[in-house]
């Protein structure tokens, strides 16, 4: 049996505003994952996807058998188009555009850089990838110019919206200077009282991986891809 569960924190990230239903929500998943693992010896292969990591999910706890990727630097492409994919397989659409919108190649792929790349996946910062979304949508319509194609299909996530409704966040301004955060703030599980406001606008595509030190430096995406 293969089972793929896409967004599996999304039951909870639709009521971080609700103390008491994210509790009972969390209990009937506690019991749903339980579930899945006692099935372990019937599964050939088991893959999830999600934004934040919660704590008391049955998971992420230390007796499981599920391996996270989030910031492996090995899987730190799998989930965009870096630039040498783009160039190499994308070539004669990327000219196109160029065409399209009278500027050169060179030109049109660093703006293409500038709107849709930076997003990183990787604890090394060694990786960094184009959102596939974006890029194709423009490729496919790039007489609309460089538009905000992952903001408009995404780029609210529930975690975040719910999560503002409870909590203040810094102005812009400061989320537009670099920011440093532990890599273990970025990557554990948390309560719903201990959420990160940083790893939380990181784990909605609104910060990235800029470098990594005794700490990982954070940078705010310029535009809203």
């Amino acid at each position: 049996m293969v089972l793929l569960i896409d967004e599996y924190d999304a039951p909870l990230n639709h009521c971080l505003d609700n103390e008491q239903l994210f509790s009972e929500v969390r209990n009937e998943l506690y019991a749903f994952y339980l579930d899945v693992k006692n099935q372990s010896p019937k599964m050939r292969f088991v893959f999830m996807t999600g934004i934040s990591k919660y704590k008391n999910l049955g998971i992420f706890s230390g007796t499981n058998q599920f391996t996270d990727l989030s910031l492996m630097s090995d899987y730190g492409t799998l989930l965009g188009y870096t630039k040498e994919e783009i160039e190499e397989y994308f070539l004669p659409f990327v000219e196109n555009a160029a065409n399209v919108l009278n500027i050169s190649y060179e030109a049109c792929l660093n703006k293409m850089a500038t709107y849709y790349d930076g997003y990183c996946f990787d604890s090394n910062a060694s990786t960094h990838v184009f959102t596939p979304w974006s890029v194709l949508n423009f490729l496919r319509y790039p007489q609309n110019g460089f538009n905000n194609y992952w903001y408009e299909s995404g780029g609210q996530p529930s975690v975040l919206l719910n999560y503002i409704k409870k909590h203040s966040l810094w102005t812009p301004d400061a989320y537009g200077r670099e920011q440093r955060i532990s890599i273990r703030e970025l990557d554990s599980s948390c309560e719903l009282g201990e959420i990160n406001d940083l790893a939380l606008l990181f784990q909605a595509g609104y910060l990235s991986i800029k470098k990594t030190m005794c700490c990982i430096a954070l940078k705010s995406r310029q535009f809203l891809r």
